[in-house]
Order: structure tokens, then sequence, then C-alpha cells
């Protein structure tokens, strides 16, 4: 093999790495307008329900809510939030992790939320840990497929769409 076929091997592997990376990044792109598009309806049909709120809390020494650790906290902000599901069972109604669809102003999020200090109410969620967007590792349960080629997202619409109906009835 003389260099100039070495150098057209390497100028096409080049080219394939190239594509590669140009597709994934087509199909990312993509996973997050449908993503965005997909948060935003779901939003628009649970609005009805809002019955349900994630208050964000921190520590601070004058803060009129204490915490089960001893601490005080204050609260940082306050949404209007849908409980998506579960992520892990607990014996107790707090220290547990669940999916939220939570609106900051007009904008709906898919949030991964520690709730890690108990709630006086129901229907009301309080962490002091930051929120974490849904993505590709909440499914790695459903395997490697799911997160290689963006079939996350239609997880997530099955989700979305089986949290719709629970607040339909009124579950």
């Amino acid at each position: 093999m003389g260099l100039d076929d070495a150098i057209s091997k390497a100028r096409r592997q080049q080219e394939l790495q190239e594509a590669s990376k140009r597709q994934e990044e087509d199909r990312r792109q993509r996973d997050q307008q449908r993503l965005g598009l997909l948060l935003t309806e779901a939003a628009e049909r649970l609005v009805p329900y809002r019955s349900e709120t994630l208050h964000l809390m921190r520590v601070s020494p004058t803060g009129a809510f204490l915490g089960q650790d001893g601490h005080r906290y204050q609260e940082v902000s306050s949404h209007w939030c849908w409980l998506i599901k579960e992520l892990k069972n607990s014996p107790t109604a707090w220290n547990r992790s669940v999916m939220l669809l939570v609106m900051e102003g007009t904008t709906p999020h898919a949030v991964r939320a520690e709730l890690n200090l108990r709630s006086s109410k129901a229907g009301q969620y309080v962490s002091s840990l930051s929120l974490t967007p849904v993505g590709p590792g909440d499914y790695s349960d459903r395997g490697f497929a799911a997160l290689l080629f963006g079939e996350w997202v239609g997880e997530l619409e099955k989700d979305l769409g089986a949290a719709i109906v629970r607040y339909e009835r009124g579950t």
C-alpha cells in the first residue's frame, strides 16, 4: 500500500467520523425539539389540574421552615408542578425521588427532584437540592437502545400520558 492509499483511507475514515458526529448532533436537536413540543402539550393538558406545588428551599439561619435535619430553611422559589412518576420507593413521604413536570413561568420542564424535606400539606413537594433535567439516564433501565437512539423521549411520552390520565381521573 502506498502513501496515497493510506491518505485516501484516512480521509474516508475522517469523513465517516464527521458524518457520524453530524448525524448524532442532528438526532440530539430533533430530540430536544420533540421534547419541547411534548412538554408544552403535556403542560397545556395538565393546567386544569393545578393542585400541586414544588417548593425549593435553601438553608438559612432565619428561615421559617424547620427541616428534619434540624436546619432552618427559607423558600427560594415555588412552581406549579405535576407528578409524572415516582422514581424510587421510600417508606416515608419525604426523602424520595420523583419525576415532575414543572412550570417556570410559561416554560415546562421535566425534572428529577429529590424530596429531602417533609411537606406539611398533600400536593406539596419540598426540596433543598438542585433539580436535574430528565434525560436519557432516567431511562437507562429500558436498555442501551433507549439511550443511543433517543427513544427515551418516547418513554417519557408514555409516562406523561399515564400522568395525564391519572390527573383526569383524580387518582
